[in-house]
């Protein structure tokens, strides 16, 4: 049921309900351990008059006997023994239901019972419930059934349409029920997860469900209390109004006041000579270019140093900074991971291993290494379940392949082998789609025959997909050899690494099929013609330097919200909940020799 039937499923009823009684919510609230029909007998006296009602409708006539054990199955909703509940429902036939008011009720009482077990079929039985059986409930089981109804959408991950439904009533509540209503609504989204609460603010297309998303998010984060702290003052500034403050939950109330609410001072600690000079100076001047380009109330001051001037820890230690950006080698991130504590946040430009990472340290990986991640999260949204990888033997193609393996793994997908190169790429691949293994056994078998024999080599049918990412020059030789090795019905995934060649305008059919992690900044995107001669070559730096600085000033809201993207110069950035930012970039195909932007058509998924 979408929003709209929603309201216009409400709208024809909802004229009979004045307002929501305070102690209905406080029923679901207490998972309906009190409803207007409980008994106010002890509890002992409960079951007796549980007993007193099945004794009857054991001798009674069949529908004097379907309503005293919808009597009975309702006293054990009462007591929260759902289960009990239950199983009184299911003795009772559909043919016993014989006026519509009693089947209203049932339909009421087993809905509620199968969300309160989390049974997967309680959505059909809640959406059996017409306009004209809700008609017959009272206001109170109305109600109470409406938030029975958006508990059970919000554990089906249909969040936005469960905070609509709530928010559609809200007009007719005065203001103590509204607080209840506001409480309800904290209690329903701290049930889910973090990455639920983000997918549904990507889909929200209503401000006063955005904003209550938006405060979960923060409010559910794991990172420090004082930028959870910025972020509800930035919250509060957007949504003053917002229903969520008029019952703020106690991690809101209990936030310091912070004041400040922007980065005004930033270091650049990269490196200005030797071997990544260049890097750094790319790095750099993309950051400054971001920083003019944008449109800003105040500029913040930018520090750029050398992270390789001096003794690295001690300049380290001297800066003074809101937000420290670099450093960049290996080596100093070592250093600095072996701190208990940053005295600065610190936003290191480069992947680490350590699991145990001080307080105030973060970090942003290779553009490579997140192009991976993108791979294997479009893998995973597009419902692949099982691929292999086919990469260089190199310290940095075993790199993206563990990343890739890493982030679709958490995804739920599984990789069934990494090959990396042999003695060329034909070989390569016959090993990797397992056709080595077939020629093998045809060998094996002429062997015995002693004859040679006409066989035709099978390949693996048990992976979707390859991920490739190699150089232009050798996906060009790999991707016609899936068509020769008949694989062709295997997706191939890849990097940004075509991405130039292909944008030149030449059409190029030996890339064919291909799906990429896209780049396509321009330095146009920073308002500038051209890039130096020299650094046409550091695109993907000026980029880097370029979404470090949209990252940067945007650095409590991102470690608040995790998992919700900020769209940048080059990519949209994220964090990650833990002490990673990652850059996310939009996913291309090539068809008849061109890139396109769109998911690639007739994909076929086992």
């Amino acid at each position: 049921m979408d929003i709209t039937k929603i309201h216009s499923f409400f709208g024809s009823w909802s004229h009979q309900v004045s307002k929501l009684p305070v102690y209905c919510l406080l029923i679901l609230l207490s998972a309906c351990s009190s409803t207007p029909q409980q008994s106010t007998e002890p509890y002992q006296a409960q079951e007796n008059y549980i007993e007193q009602l099945l004794k009857q409708a054991s001798t009674a006539p069949a529908l004097e006997a379907t309503e005293l054990r919808l009597k009975a199955s309702r006293e054990f909703l009462n007591q929260k023994q759902y289960a009990e509940s239950l199983r009184l429902l299911n003795q009772i036939t559909p043919e016993q239901l014989t006026t519509d008011t009693v089947k209203a009720q049932y339909l009421l009482i087993k809905s509620i019972d199968l969300v309160q077990l989390e049974i997967d079929t309680a959505m059909g039985w809640l959406e059996q419930m017409s306009s004209d059986y809700l008609a017959l409930l009272s206001e109170d089981d109305q109600w109470l059934w409406q938030l029975h109804y958006a508990t059970e959408l919000n554990r089906q991950q249909r969040t936005n349409e469960a905070l609509s439904l709530l928010e559609f009533q809200r007009p007719v509540l005065n203001e103590i029920e509204s607080r209840e209503l506001s409480h309800f609504i904290w209690q329903m989204l701290e049930a889910i997860s973090p990455e639920q609460l983000s997918e549904s603010l990507l889909t929200s297309d209503q401000p006063v469900n955005t904003g209550w998303l938006q405060l979960a998010l923060i409010l559910n984060s794991e990172t420090a209390e004082k930028f959870k702290g910025l972020a509800f003052n930035r919250w509060n500034q957007q949504y003053p109004n917002h229903p969520a403050n008029l019952q703020l939950p106690i991690q809101a109330t209990s936030l310091p006041v912070e004041t400040a609410t922007r980065i005004e001072k930033i270091a650049l600690l990269l490196p200005l000579q030797g071997k990544f000079a260049n890097v750094g100076k790319a790095i750099s001047q993309g950051f400054i270019m971001a920083a003019y380009q944008l449109d800003l109330d105040i500029r913040p001051e930018i520090q750029i140093i050398d992270s390789l001037e001096g003794d690295f820890l001690a300049t380290y230690n001297n800066i003074e900074a809101d937000l420290i950006i670099g450093p960049l080698s290996p080596k100093h991130i070592e250093t600095l991971e072996q701190l208990p504590n940053l005295p600065i946040p610190t936003i290191a430009l480069n992947s680490t291993e350590s699991e145990q990472l001080p307080v105030n340290f973060f970090y942003m990986n290779l553009q490579a290494e997140d192009e991976a991640t993108t791979m294997a999260r479009y893998a995973a949204k597009n419902n692949y379940k099982k691929g292999a990888i086919l990469t260089y033997n190199s310290k940095k193609g075993q790199k993206l392949a563990q990343t890739f393996k890493t982030a679709f793994e958490q995804e739920q997908g599984s990789i069934a082998q990494i090959q990396g190169y042999e003695t060329n790429w034909a070989t390569s691949l016959q090993r990797a789609l397992e056709i080595d293994k077939s020629d093998n056994r045809a060998r094996n078998l002429s062997r015995l025959l002693r004859s040679p024999i006409e066989y035709t080599a099978r390949r693996r049918n048990d992976i979707q997909f390859i991920y490739s990412p190699l150089k232009y020059k050798d996906l060009r030789q790999t991707n016609p050899l899936m068509a020769f090795f008949f694989a062709d019905d295997i997706d191939v995934l890849s990097n940004s690494d075509i991405s130039a060649q292909l944008y030149k305008g030449k059409r190029d059919k030996d890339l064919e099929g291909v799906i990429f992690s896209d780049f396509r900044w321009s330095p146009q995107d920073l308002g500038i013609q051209s890039l130096p001669t020299k650094a046409e070559n550091s695109a993907k730096l000026y980029s880097w330097g370029a979404d470090a600085f949209q990252m940067a000033i945007q650095f409590s809201d991102l470690i608040t919200m995790h998992n919700h993207p900020m769209k940048a110069f080059g990519s949209n950035i994220y964090f990650d909940g833990t002490s990673r930012f990652i850059r996310e970039f939009p996913v291309s195909y090539v068809r008849y020799g061109k890139p396109y932007e769109t998911t690639p058509p007739n994909i076929e998924v086992n």
